[in-house]
């Protein structure tokens, strides 16, 4: 079963019959799927439907998010609003031919790699092999939450950034020399 939403699951969603979305989902599938839903300007009315119907959440949301379905219908419409703006098209045709890994040896700061289990852009796979370049950086892993989890987890997001700046700064400071 292909991963990429069509017409009969759309008028599944609508009609309130239950939509499968296989979850065993190739990176292709959710890479295309991402530029398809985020690279496309998506009509307001459309973005209002998705955003106070939970199975459609879920079909157009599924490569973003653990849990759509769960989200609030105020915070999806401001993330619903935000795609096919100027900009996110090329920005995701960019990260999409770019190897992330690339220089990562060669940073000379601290670096924070945050991801979750459920994330189909960016899987822990990926954070292991980048943990595995650099092995100094912190590496975290989110429970409950897939590529958005600074918006499906934004307490423990922001906990986590917080805790890195503070060893980081912390780490700093014992490391500038003496004035």
């Amino acid at each position: 079963m292909s991963n990429n939403l069509n017409l009969a699951q759309v008028a599944a969603a609508q009609n309130q019959k239950e939509v499968t979305i296989n979850d065993q989902a190739g990176q292709l599938d959710a890479a295309l799927t991402e530029v398809l839903t985020v690279g496309i300007p998506t009509p307001r009315a459309l973005q209002r439907l998705i955003a106070a119907r939970p199975r459609l959440r879920q079909a157009f949301l599924w490569p973003y998010m653990h849990r759509p379905r769960a989200m609030h219908a105020d915070s999806l419409a401001l993330m619903l609003g935000g795609a096919g703006t100027l900009g996110v098209f090329p920005t995701a045709r960019a990260i999409g031919r770019s190897d992330p890994r690339q220089g990562l040896v060669e940073v000379n700061c601290p670096v924070l790699s945050i991801g979750s289990r459920h994330d189909h852009i960016c899987p822990p796979a990926d954070l292991e092999t980048w943990a595995g370049l650099k092995p100094q950086a912190a590496t975290v892993l989110l429970e409950e939450c897939g590529h958005m989890l600074m918006l499906e987890r934004p307490r423990a997001f922001n906990e986590q950034v917080g805790r890195f700046l503070d060893l980081s700064s912390a780490a700093s400071i014992r490391k500038a020399p003496a004035t």
